[in-house]
């Protein structure tokens, strides 16, 4: 009863209160309005706003929930606000729509963002074009997650993305970033190459991963996760495709070949 009794005084107190930035008691009529979703007239104006990014934010984010939010001619905005917005958050979630819409017309611009100045903007490119798996954007991942990019975590994104190249020039790269001075990068590198040998683990030092030269990646899987599901939370093993790859030798006796409860690459 004590704990009922604190809610019921705060909820008064929220109806009753200062609930607004003037000071005027909240309605229930408001507080109804502020907890539906915007029609798509409202989604729209919202995400095109230029003054409020929270707003613009918001308005992304709810237009991309829809399948009419990842077409035209609302793809085009979001590229243009990419492109053109000063707030890192708004472009974070222009480039999450355009990933999620996974139209390669707008290719160019979610590579384009991982020159961006935003730490938050490049790792939001570098998850979506991993799981897209665009092969224009190969090298530039791979030429971030080799240290070109300074942040940690944006390395380490790329070297995530690379797990879904299943190519020659990707497996090597991440060879390299199994050198990487940050844990987690030499992590992640580890994991997208067990990813792409089909469960196959050669330990943590780049050395154990010689003799890669002549691996042949027949083809990748048919079909990625989705974009939005980057840390594999909706997706289980069996609806993973199987890796098609042409098996490695067995690995030495002191490092045993295990094959990790999951596949996933992040």
């Amino acid at each position: 009863m004590k704990y009922l009794a604190v809610i019921l005084v705060l909820a008064a107190t929220f109806l009753m209160g200062g609930c607004k930035g003037d000071n005027k008691p909240m309605s229930l009529d408001d507080m109804i309005k502020k907890m539906k979703r915007p029609s798509p007239t409202e989604a729209v104006a919202m995400a095109f706003d230029p003054d409020d990014p929270d707003r613009a934010r918001q308005g992304i984010a709810e237009l991309a929930r829809h399948d009419w939010g990842l077409q035209e001619p609302h793809l085009k905005g979001y590229a243009t606000i990419l492109r053109v917005h000063p707030n890192p958050t708004v472009r974070c979630a222009a480039v999450r729509a355009l990933g999620k819409a996974a139209d390669p017309k707008y290719a160019p611009d979610m590579i384009k963002a991982m020159e961006d100045s935003s730490i938050a903007v490049r790792w939001d490119a570098a998850i979506a074009l991993g799981q897209l798996a665009w092969p224009d954007a190969e090298k530039p991942l791979r030429t971030h997650a080799l240290k070109a990019d300074e942040d940690p975590d944006v390395r380490g994104a790329c070297a995530a993305a690379l797990g879904s190249y299943f190519t020659k020039t990707s497996m090597l790269a991440l060879i390299q970033c199994l050198g990487d001075e940050d844990a987690a990068v030499s992590h992640r590198a580890r994991k997208s190459l067990t990813n792409i040998t089909g469960g196959v683990d050669m330990g943590p030092e780049p050395a154990g991963w010689r003799g890669l030269e002549n691996f042949v990646v027949l083809q990748p899987p048919e079909k990625p996760r989705p974009w939005y599901d980057a840390a594999g939370m909706f997706s289980s093993e069996e609806e993973l495709p199987p890796t098609d790859v042409t098996p490695l030798p067995p690995p030495p006796a002191t490092r045993p070949a295990t094959r990790p409860a999951s596949r996933r690459v992040y």
